[in-house]
Order: structure tokens, then sequence, then C-alpha cells
């Protein structure tokens, strides 16, 4: 029979110890007992690590654009739309929930800004030249002023199926 070491604390115990030291949390988590090592990861060399975590929100919407300063017989010179999809991500340590952000918030967060550019000549909207590269830095901005406290860390905007960029803090 498998004899256990009586002062050794089971491996779901000492990893959630361990951790409790190495990750600096808003609030102490209630109880890990139950937990299948959540916040356990193990290096090449078995030590236990921390764990990144980043979440994403999908948003869609509709919007017509043209971009004038390309040269006269570029397809994008006129005015033509897109259907967008956007994914706002967000990364950080877990907060007493054991969430890095509530989904709700993000989308709270993201609604009005989305509705702005909704159903809209983004020409008319944005400040500069509508590229998906300043849609999504303009989108990033404004994602960034409404989740001060969990900032997203980067945006995803893509213009077809085939076509995206990623615009970074």
């Amino acid at each position: 029979m498998l004899q256990r070491n009586p002062g050794l604390l089971p491996r779901r115990e000492r990893c959630a110890g361990h951790l409790k030291t190495r990750i600096q949390l808003p609030a102490p988590i209630p109880s890990l007992r139950g937990a299948r090592n959540a916040l356990c990861s193990r290096d090449g060399d078995g030590r236990v690590v921390p764990v990144k975590f980043t979440v994403s929100k999908r948003f869609t919407f509709e919007a017509a654009h043209s971009l004038p300063h390309l040269p006269e017989g570029h397809k994008c010179r006129n005015v033509h739309g897109h259907s967008y999809i956007v994914e706002v991500f967000v990364s950080g340590p877990l907060d007493a929930r054991g969430f890095v952000v509530d989904y709700a918030e993000i989308s709270a967060a993201l609604k009005p800004i989305i509705a702005r550019l909704d159903h809209r000549n983004l020409n008319d909207v944005l400040p500069c030249f509508t590229t998906a590269e300043n849609v999504g830095a303009w989108i990033l901005e404004e994602a960034t002023r409404a989740l001060p406290l969990t900032p997203p860390c980067h945006v995803d905007v893509y213009e077809t199926a085939m076509a995206c960029v990623r615009v970074e803090r």
C-alpha cells in the first residue's frame, strides 16, 4: 500500500500555496479546493509558474468607407462597404471572481463604440484615413477609455474573412 507523507499536502494545495506567493491578485480567492490546477502550469524543469490569461470578445458592424488618398483606379478609392468583425483582447491577472474581466463589462463598454460605426460611412466618423489599421487604432483608443481598469492589449479588425489587422499597445 502506498504510504503518504503526513506532512506533505496534496498537489492541489501545494500548487495553490506556491502560486499565492508568486501571483498578485486584487483579492484572495475564496478556495481552490476542488479546482483542477486552473492556476498552475509547469515549465520544462517541472517548476510551477503563473499562467498568463487573455480573454477576447467579438463584435460585428457594417460600414462604408473610401480611401480618396489612393491613386486613381485603385478599387478602394471608391465608396465601398465591409462586414467588419472586431475582436477585443484583454490580458491580466484573475480578480476575486476568477475573471480577467467579465465579458459583460467588455460588451457594455464596446456597445456604444460599435454603435458609432455601424451602418455609417467611416469617413464621416474617424478623423483619419479609414484604413483597417486606423479603424483598429481608433477602436483600441476608444476601448481603452471605456475600460480604464482593464484596458485592451490589442484589437483585431477583419475587413473580410481573409484580411485582418492587429493593433497592439
